[in-house]
């Protein structure tokens, strides 16, 4: 039977601020990563837009 060592009230509390700390700040850079990508997804699609419209008119005789 072996005795596991007691973890302190301190230690504890530091573990869940870590824990804390660290989930914010996925779950920050995931939102700014997500918002990003379709920022972006919109931008290079009125770029492409933008790059089509005038071979689309000069195609017409």
């Amino acid at each position: 039977m072996s005795v596991r060592p007691r973890i302190t009230f301190a230690r504890q509390v530091l573990i869940l601020q870590v824990g804390v700390v660290v989930v914010v700040a996925v779950l920050g850079y995931g939102l700014v990563a997500w918002m990003l990508d379709g920022r972006l997804r919109d931008q290079y699609g009125q770029r492409a837009l933008t790059v089509a419209a005038p071979r689309r008119c000069r195609a017409r005789p």
